[in-house]
């Protein structure tokens, strides 16, 4: 090709046909800028591709992320569940020296001196960030779930996890400096009668109520629901699919629920559960007797859900019969769907 161009100028000189030569010179410079313009703007189509490539992969270790996030949001709510219970017991004076003797009684002895860190991965996330100019304007609303997420709800965590640890560690320290008990296996029954009679342990175990299990507990809660949605956001725009996911708990999911419940101990008693369909997730309303009103925000796809603060509701199925059990402090209490 070059041969032939460089043969058509060469005779169009040794005709002294100047003019003509001019004009192919000029057409030939215009090709070759056309050629440079589509090489560009091919490499530059490329470079896009690659980046938006390795902005879904990245996108996709996010989700990752967010999962493990959201399974160890669960297993805190039990475990707060548990504690919540616990405590309840001791306030209410339903503890006894035989509890604490007991082979199970290990949450017993650590109440109000044991936490769990919600610890949130965020590796992915930050890798996103630097990437912040390559992700194109239709991720923007998934980008923007993150960036809440991150930006103000992870902090709230963050605060509550050193709340939490500051408690538990000046427990220990008012146990070590006034308690012989603390590093002295043979004065176990005091240690025992201090848990059982002393109103300045029930103190550790009410602040301990408050700072943990409601205020720690109900950040994980609101971290964990716009995580999940966050998840969902991501999952529309990757076209990835959540069916197989018992944390994504969809509005046809919950309508198995809805109806009107009569308490099987107290048949005056009835509760209505309607579906509510807020910005950042479904979940149940349960109105008590037409006055009180609990939100219960789906835990998984089967059918355990929690009260938002205190406590937790189950749903089984018993000889073609919806049951619901709301669980609060160390009780539960049971209604059946009548319609």
């Amino acid at each position: 090709m070059i041969k032939f161009f460089r043969k058509i100028r060469q005779q169009l000189l040794s005709e002294k046909k100047f003019s003509k030569y001019l004009l192919y010179a000029i057409g030939e410079i215009v090709l070759v800028i056309i050629g440079i313009l589509i090489a560009l703007s091919l490499n530059k189509m490329n470079e896009k591709e690659q980046a938006l490539a390795k902005v879904d992969a990245i996108l996709e270790d996010v989700m990752k992320e967010l999962a493990s996030n959201v399974k160890r949001g669960t297993y805190l709510i039990y475990r707060y569940r548990e504690v919540d219970s616990l405590s309840v017991l001791i306030l209410n004076n339903k503890v006894t020296f035989n509890d604490y003797t007991a082979d199970n009684s290990d949450a017993l002895w650590s109440t109000a001196t044991t936490w769990n860190k919600y610890e949130i991965s965020d590796n992915a996330f930050n890798l996103l960030l630097n990437n912040r100019n390559a992700i194109p304007v239709a991720y923007d609303k998934a980008f923007l779930y993150l960036n809440a997420l991150h930006d103000i709800y992870k902090p709230n965590v963050i605060e509550f996890n050193k709340r939490v640890s500051t408690l538990v560690i000046n427990n220990l320290d008012d146990y070590e400096k006034h308690y012989e008990w603390f590093a002295d296996p043979s004065k176990r029954d005091e240690e025992i009668t201090y848990m059982l009679h002393s109103y300045k342990f029930k103190n550790k175990v009410e602040r301990f109520l408050i700072e943990a299990i409601y205020t720690h507990r109900g950040a994980i809660i609101d971290y964990r629901v716009r995580a999940i949605k966050a998840y969902i956001e991501i999952a529309k725009v990757l076209n990835k699919t959540t069916d197989s996911l018992k944390f994504i708990v969809e509005k046809n999911d919950l309508e198995k629920y809805v109806g009107t419940y009569q308490n099987m101990a107290n048949l005056e008693e009835e509760v209505e559960v309607f579906i509510l369909n807020g910005p950042k997730s479904v979940y149940l309303r349960i109105k008590i007797a037409g006055i009180s009103s609990y939100y219960a925000y789906p835990l998984s796809s089967e059918k355990t859900f929690y009260l938002y603060n205190d406590g937790l509701v189950r749903f089984k199925t018993e000889n073609e019969e919806v049951i619901m059990t709301i669980y609060k402090g160390e009780t539960g209490i049971s209604y059946k769907m009548v319609h």
